[in-house]
């Protein structure tokens, strides 16, 4: 993966002799242990192993080649690559073991290791299998950061606006996210400090139901099918009857099935000292970019949606699951 002037690739280190076989998205091959498979998707790559029989315990290797980039193992789990001392973007969630259903089996307290070993960097794993139910999977993700902040503004996967005492977005209409093509997701979060109708811009459908708390606080959320006239720079804007203030936040997401996106839906908001809180689950139908997978969770938080006079700030965190694939970052 490349983004600038910096680059990240990952490999397994264990040679095999199988032959690597094409699928959308992807290929994989055969292996001693099982399947290594290697899947592309906007801004991050996975590197998934499926091994079938228990192996006790074994140092799993993965090389890492970087340009411009230094791992570092975080507080978190997952590995951080930073650039000139900067945050570059990149990282490798924290280790993820999936058993053949996509449950997240991973023994407590796993985690990578960074190693320079011959003059190349290594991505390590030491697991003792002993207990895990097989075949299981080893889900290293690598990823570029989509939504970055700061907010507001506009990123490759996300758009975050905010307006203080106005009736519309129209000074700070939310923008196509530069990730998004034809047939991709767009879902959209509305948070406003009254109960005010929300009027929905063209072409957006609301998903569930309006949730309040009390007479000064709601949240909806909207949903649209990237179509060919979602051009890169198209604005959208949701207006309500009274002044107030307002955030509001569009996430992009892709390998989502256009016609049935949604079989399953709920979120929330509340309000307490620290702020607005907001969060949505729901199922939706999966599509080619997962083959073999009919069915895709979407799980995400809204923190910090903190409206004051005269200021705002979102942030946003989420996670998608497929079928036995796991989980895997969301595209937004």
């Amino acid at each position: 993966m490349a983004s600038g002037k910096v680059a990240l690739s990952l490999a397994f280190g264990k040679s095999t002799t199988g032959s690597w076989r094409r699928f959308e998205h992807g290929v994989s091959r055969p292996t001693a242990f099982g399947t290594e498979s290697i899947t592309f998707g906007v801004n991050r790559m996975e590197q998934s192993l499926t091994v079938n029989q228990h192996e006790g315990t074994r140092v799993w290797r993965w090389q890492l080649s970087t340009k411009r980039l230094n791992p570092a193992v975080g507080a978190d789990g997952s590995v951080r690559f930073t650039s000139n001392g900067k945050d570059s973007g990149f990282k490798i969630l924290r280790v993820a073991i999936l058993d053949e259903h996509g449950k997240d089996v991973t023994p407590a307290g796993l985690r990578w290791k960074v190693k320079r070993d011959r003059g190349a960097e290594w991505l390590e794993l030491r697991l003792d299998d002993a207990r895990l139910p097989v075949p299981y999977v080893i889900d290293p993700i690598a990823l570029v950061g989509t939504c970055p902040g700061t907010f507001p503004g506009n990123y490759n996967g996300c758009s975050v606006q905010m307006v203080s005492n106005r009736k519309d977005f129209t000074g700070a209409p939310l923008v196509r996210p530069a990730s998004v093509t034809t047939g991709d997701l767009m879902l959209a979060q509305v948070t406003l400090r009254n109960n005010d109708a929300i009027t929905a811009p063209g072409g957006w459908t609301p998903i569930g139901n309006l949730r309040t708390q009390g007479a000064g606080l709601e949240q909806a959320l909207y949903y649209r099918v990237a179509t060919a006239a979602d051009t890169a720079g198209t604005t959208y804007s949701w207006s309500w009857t009274n002044n107030a203030d307002a955030t509001a936040a569009i996430l992009a997401y892709s390998g989502v099935d256009g016609t049935s996106p949604f079989s399953d839906f709920g979120f929330g908001v509340t309000v307490g000292d620290d702020g607005v809180r907001g969060h949505f689950n729901c199922l939706m139908a999966g599509s080619s970019q997962f083959p073999g997978f009919t069915l895709m969770a979407v799980r995400g938080e809204v923190t910090n949606a903190t409206i004051a006079a005269n200021a705002a700030s979102f942030d946003g965190v989420g996670m998608f699951q497929t079928g036995n694939q796991g989980k895997s970052p969301a595209t937004f």
